[in-house]
């Protein structure tokens, strides 16, 4: 759930839903907390860096760093815990084809900390990188003038905040320019009938609306059984695990929202949900900080309970829930078959968990079912320039027992981490010609091992590269947002289903600027693109057309921001008929947001539940595609709202 800055300060995250509950109610003009400062240079002031510069810029930085500022840069004080670089980056962007500028700030102890934002034009202009990783002793972005339509060429302000660091300490930085690899260039377009998509949110019911703090959601589906052939949707966030039952008769009410909490699931850190396929278990965890050390509560349920009695949610049997030297923060659960045959286990797939720790990232196993894991082992240590950063992705589990587990900044570019031994041993693997990002990346892999790998590429980009050797070697990179215009993108989220068929979630904006400003007027829609041919050409439709997700800026970068309010990514799943689900928070949901015009600023920050099921189109896997010739048509479901003296009528879309 939280940034990687989170890990080191709790007291904001009990602080967290609190303000998420006051920024609900909040009118529909943007507020914003703006860094107020006059900028205190380091030392030198500035610098101008060309394409042809070969020996890096160096400076060092000034501030006292005491006292440590404890919080983001709106609370630091410059000249004592935040100090600011100026750096130029000359000519226009096609002067820097095929390069990008590496900023980097190093120190000598991993038990000081120090982070980084970028600013474009002015100390107070749109934040285009930021760097926030805990326990290390270095921060790093990557500016690509050509590549990014938000960076570009001009003056940009290096902003270190002194998070809880002391002069005895103090930072250095360099900007260096190097090789960056050719622009993702866009998708070729797939042909055929483009997908389409109903949008369900849990019914009003005024303070007591199911699914009010969704923000970063996980959502799965189980096995369809008798009377519900379709399976149900467990969607998870904050303390609530959601059920939901589509009815696809066309009957009153379409989706039947129920709330099945877990009994362990009390406290609201870092919820996560995972529902394996193949078996129809659920797994439900959400960390623990009352105690100490800290401890993952999971439970789990099954699809069919005791004497065949229908489940999903009902029942739920406690489970371990982590590993022994789990971490503290950003927990994943995935599972699937082993890689390597277990014989004398309890449960036919392996079930992993995975967390981070200030220094690293590491992952356990269990083999029978989640009620007890075995010793985490570490996949990944933050303090080489050669390892991954930050936080990872959501674990997948590929057919032949494969796991993956993403990561946004691998030495500047996004990877993915891989284990082919149960997750016993783990390699870092690249993808070349990708850049960090704000958000985590997202694996899907096929039937036939075939693995999609989509990220926000420098956050302006939807891109998506295929590997069909397990991440040895991958595809160029395509851009899937191009058709659309889209400039800015956050919260990636991949499936796959056939070995040659994929979905790929993202929210978006055509704005062009720093996703992360207050001044932001990005209007978000969710949009998925799918591909029916291995990631050769792709369709991207724009699944919320006439009702924005949010309205202004979305933050990226931990704490307590008001545009934070979606938190840090969503989630996608197919059902077992191919049907595509995205799980993802509406950030501008209420009468005035809906009905705001589509250019229309300001924004509610809200959180609603909210559930992109595919209608229409092909699916992800085959064998239940719609007829390819029209059919007699069926009766729709019409909906009516009134708001004051305007009917809105709504009605279902159908093969």
């Amino acid at each position: 759930m939280k940034n990687s800055n989170d890990t080191r300060w709790q007291a904001i995250a009990n602080k967290r839903w609190t303000f998420l509950a006051f920024v609900a109610l909040a009118a529909m003009t943007v507020i914003s907390v703006l860094p107020v400062f006059r900028a205190r240079a380091a030392n030198p002031s500035s610098a101008t860096i060309t394409p042809t510069t070969v020996v890096p810029i160096t400076w060092t930085g000034t501030g006292s760093g005491i006292p440590p500022t404890g919080g983001g840069e709106s609370s630091c004080t410059e000249g004592t815990n935040c100090d600011t670089f100026k750096l130029t980056l000359s000519g226009v962007p096609a002067d820097w084809a095929n390069k990008k500028v590496h900023i980097q700030i190093n120190w000598m102890l991993n038990a000081n900390d120090y982070d980084m934002y970028v600013h474009k034009g002015s100390p107070t202009g749109p934040i285009v990188a930021t760097s926030g990783s805990g326990g290390s002793v270095q921060e790093q972005v990557d500016l690509n003038p050509l590549c990014s339509s938000s960076i570009g060429t001009g003056d940009f302000y290096v902003h270190v905040v002194y998070f809880a660091a002391t002069q005895a300490d103090q930072y250095h930085g360099t900007a260096s320019v190097t090789t960056a690899p050719a622009c993702a260039g866009p998708a070729p377009q797939g042909t055929g009938v483009a997908p389409r998509y109903e949008n369900y949110t849990p019914p009003a019911a005024g303070p007591a609306t199911l699914g009010r703090g969704s923000g970063e959601p996980s959502i799965g589906v189980g096995l369809g059984i008798t009377g519900h052939p379709e399976g149900r949707a467990m969607f998870q966030s904050d303390v609530q695990t959601l059920r939901v039952t589509f009815n696809g008769a066309c009957a009153t009410p379409r989706a039947l929202w129920e709330n099945k909490p877990a009994p362990t699931s009390q406290q609201d850190f870092d919820p996560i949900l995972f529902t394996d396929r193949q078996t129809g278990r659920t797994f439900a965890s959400l960390l623990d900080f009352a105690a100490n050390p800290v401890v993952g509560e999971m439970s789990y349920s099954d699809t069919v309970g005791p004497g065949g009695l229908d489940n999903d949610g009902d029942i739920w049997h406690p489970g371990q829930g982590t590993g022994l030297g789990s971490g503290i923060d950003h927990q994943t659960v995935g599972g699937g078959p082993y890689h390597t045959p277990l014989v004398g286990v309890g449960y036919p797939n392996a079930v992993y968990y995975c967390s981070q720790a200030l220094l690293d990232a590491s992952c356990a196993r269990s083999d029978n079912g989640g009620a007890t894991f075995g010793p985490s082992v570490v996949v990944y240590q933050e303090a080489t320039t050669t390892s991954c950063g930050g936080l990872h992705g959501h674990i997948k589990v590929a057919p032949d027992g494969t796991v993956y587990l993403p990561n946004k900044d691998c030495g500047g570019e996004q990877g993915v981490v891989v284990s082919e031994d149960n997750g016993v041993t783990w390699n870092i693997r690249h993808i070349p010609n990708s850049s960090a990002a704000g958000s985590d990346p997202s694996v899907g892999i096929g039937t036939g091992g075939r693995v999609y790998f989509g990220y926000a590429d420098g956050d302006t980009k939807a891109v998506i590269a295929t590997s069909n050797d397990k991440g040895l070697t991958w595809s160029q990179s395509l851009d899937v947002g191009a058709v659309l215009g889209i400039n800015n993108v956050v919260f990636p989220a991949v499936v796959a289903g056939d070995n040659d068929r994929a979905a790929f979630a993202f929210l978006g904006t055509p704005t062009v600027g720093g996703l992360q400003g207050p001044r932001f007027t990005g209007i978000w829609h969710l949009y998925i693109a799918h591909t029916y041919d291995g990631g050769a050409s792709w369709i991207t439709v724009d699944a919320t057309p006439n009702d924005a997700v949010q309205r202004g800026c979305i933050w990226l970068a931990g704490g307590a921001n008001i545009c934070r309010n979606l938190l840090d990514f969503m989630d996608v799943t197919v059902d077992q008929e191919g049907r595509v689900l995205v799980g993802y928070a509406d950030g501008s949901a209420g009468g005035e947001a809906v009905q705001a015009a589509p250019t229309a600023t300001g924004n509610s920050y809200t959180a609603l539940a909210a559930i992109a099921r595919q209608s229409g189109g092909r699916r992800l896997f085959a064998t239940f595609d719609p007829p390819a010739t029209p059919t007699a048509p069926g009766t729709p479901f019409v909906t009516t709202e009134r708001n004051g003296g305007v009917v809105h009528l709504s009605w279902s879309e159908a093969d």
